[in-house]
């Protein structure tokens, strides 16, 4: 059971990263100014 969590948070944790990739992404250029 211990394995499957830490496959679900690593996972987790990798699509966390992309979506903020991916948000910085499609800032526009004003916004990223403020960030």
């Amino acid at each position: 059971i211990t394995a499957f969590k830490k496959g679900v948070s690593d996972g987790s944790k990798e699509i966390e990263d992309k979506a903020a990739d991916a948000a910085v992404d499609v800032t526009p250029e004003k916004e990223k100014d403020k960030a």
